[in-house]
């Protein structure tokens, strides 16, 4: 009995140690909607039409972009939110609420000055905006359609209406070759970027909304509302899911894939997990109302969360 006893308590001692607090937290101006992570810089768009950047190694916050201000729809001026973000080659691409009838605004702002791709007039709703390159953008829509636009003509080379279910969350594959479409159906699409047609339609794992994927190494993994936490590998057509106690709202994986996160507790804990052997390997405390978070590194995790980015080490 003892030894059970002596077992038991070693156990927990021994995981306690991977149950950690943050290392970093940083303030930010107005609440964060959308997180970027590029070499030493974690970008992050806010409520406020403001996109700020921080950089890891200098420890130096800056203002990058401010939009102006826009008529809502009761017709006061407010600055407008952005809810897409995305960051290559020193060019930032933002989606931002054009104030009418809930249609986008997509900028591109690159040397300093910033120009306007898309606004109320193209009559748009984009969920999320991807650079595939410099010169090309994946969109998703509302609607769950998918579609690339070519940033000089302007022009869609294709727009595929994937499911009737309204478009939850879309990430792109390392290699930018294929991305993975989840929606409120709780069914992954997983899409050729540059035809737009459906490559696979993995067995659903999920059976409600699918509120955010991430794609990397051919792994993929899904945070659902009907409490799974998932894990697909692409190559080997084989799932897993983690039952939750709680909504799961969101999940990262790492630039390997051999690591995931998942927020899927009431407290706003992150969990992370070994993908291969399914072994949790740490929890993550310390954050409220987490709304997005990416692994900089294997090691390195962030998120942001209220008005703060948050930054933890993995030992």
């Amino acid at each position: 009995m003892n030894k059970i006893i002596f077992l038991f308590l070693f156990i927990v001692s021994s995981f306690s140690n991977n149950i950690l607090i943050p290392s970093l937290k940083i303030n930010l101006k107005g609440i964060p909607q959308d997180l970027v992570l590029s070499e030493d810089n974690i970008i992050v768009a806010n409520d406020e039409g403001v996109v700020e950047n921080y950089n890891y190694k200098t420890k130096i916050i800056k203002q990058i972009i401010s939009l102006e201000k826009i008529k809502d729809f009761t017709g006061d001026e407010a600055y407008p939110s952005i809810y897409s973000l995305d960051y290559l080659d020193g060019a930032y691409l933002v989606i931002s609420d054009s104030g009418v009838n809930g249609f986008s605004n997509m900028w591109i702002y690159e040397n300093s000055k910033i120009r306007n791709i898309i606004n109320s007039l193209d009559k748009k709703v984009i969920i999320k905006a991807k650079f595939i390159n410099k010169n090309e953008i994946l969109l998703g829509f509302l609607g769950n359609e998918v579609s690339k636009l070519n940033i000089k003509t302007k022009k869609y080379d294709y727009l595929t209406k994937l499911r009737n279910s309204r478009l939850s969350d879309f990430a792109l594959s390392s290699n930018k070759k294929r991305a993975v479409f989840s929606s409120e159906s709780g069914i992954f699409d997983i899409v050729n970027i540059q035809n737009g047609k459906i490559i696979k339609t993995p067995k659903p794992i999920h059976v409600d909304n699918v509120f955010r994927v991430s794609y990397k190494k051919g792994i993929i993994s899904g945070a659902g509302q009907d409490r799974r936490a998932s894990i697909y590998n692409y190559e080997k057509d084989i799932s897993y899911y983690f039952k939750a106690p709680f909504l799961v709202y969101n999940t990262s994986l790492s630039p390997s894939g051999k690591l995931v996160a998942f927020s899927m507790d009431e407290n706003n804990n992150i969990s992370i997990f070994n993908t291969k052997t399914k072994e949790k390997i740490a929890i993550l405390k310390g954050a409220s109302r987490i709304i997005k978070l990416e692994f900089k590194d294997e090691k390195t995790i962030v998120a942001i969360s209220s008005k703060n980015i948050i930054i933890w080490e993995l030992k």
